[in-house]
C-alpha cells in the first residue's frame, strides 16, 4: 500500500497518490475528501481521480479483503516493532546532531550512510539532506518523538527510498514544497502540507 492507516486518510484536492490506499480497523467513512466512485461489477471497490490505484477499508464487501487488511496491518505493526527494535550501529549514530539535521541552526550536514540512526527527542530537518549508499544498503531512523520536515530528502549513488525506514513514535510533519523519501512508519500520523511530496509510503 502507499497509504495504510488504522484511524483514517484525508486530503485535500487535487493530491495525488500513485498506488493503493487503505484503512483498517477502521470502515472506509474514514476516508475523506476524495470524491470516491464505486467501481466493480458489484460496487465493491472505491475509485478516485486523485488515487491511481484502488481504495480498500475493512468494511469493503470484496470477498477476502477484510482478512487481507488485518493481515495488512499486523505486518505493519510487527515492522513499526521490528524498526523500533534495531540496535544502534555505533555511537556517532545516537543523537546525531542533537535531533537537528540539515545545515541550518547547528545541524549535522554529513550525508547520512547505511546504518541505523536513534534519536531519544524529535528530530527536525532544518536544511536538505542526502542519503548515500547502494541500492542494498539500509537506513533505519528512530527516534522517540516526532518528526519535522522542513527542508528536503534527496538520494545518491543508487540508495533506495524502500530501503529507507524512518520509525517514529510520535507525528511526522512536512513542510509546503518539501520532498521526503523512505517509508513512514508512524505510530500517529503523517501530515503533508500544501505541494509536498513523497517517494514512499506512509503507514501509521
Amino acid at each position: 500500500y502507499a497509504i495504510l492507516s488504522k484511524t483514517g486518510i484525508s486530503t485535500v484536492p487535487d493530491s495525488k497518490i500513485t498506488g493503493d490506499i487503505a484503512v483498517s480497523p477502521i470502515a472506509r467513512g474514514a476516508m475523506t475528501g476524495f470524491s470516491f466512485t464505486m467501481g466493480g461489477a458489484t460496487g465493491e471497490l472505491s475509485e478516485s481521480v486523485q488515487v491511481t490505484g484502488t481504495s480498500y477499508a475493512a468494511n469493503s464487501i470484496q470477498t477476502g479483503v477484510p482478512a487481507d487488511l488485518t493481515t495488512a496491518v499486523s505486518d505493519m505493526q510487527t515492522a513499526y516493532t521490528d524498526a523500533a527494535g534495531r540496535a544502534n550501529s555505533d555511537g556517532a549514530r545516537i543523537n546525531l546532531g542533537a535531533g537537528l539535521l540539515g545545515g541550518d541552526f547547528g545541524g549535522s550536514t554529513a550525508p547520512l550512510t547505511p546504518g541505523v540512526y536513534t534519536f531519544g527527542t524529535d528530530v527536525s530537518i532544518n536544511g536538505d539532506i542526502v542519503f548515500d549508499g547502494g541500492e542494498n544498503d539500509v537506513f533505519i531512523i528512530q527516534m522517540t518523538g516526532s518528526l519535522h520536515q522542513f527542508a528536503s530528502v534527496s538520494l545518491i549513488n543508487g540508495a533506495k527510498a524502500e530501503n529507507i525506514f524512518w520509525q517514529v513514535a510520535g507525528h511526522v510533519d512536512v513542510a509546503c514544497g518539501k520532498h521526503m523519501e523512505g517509508i513512514l512508519l508512524v505510530k500517529t500520523h503523517a501530515t503533508f502540507k500544501t505541494k509536498s511530496t513523497l517517494n514512499g509510503r506512509v503507514l501509521s
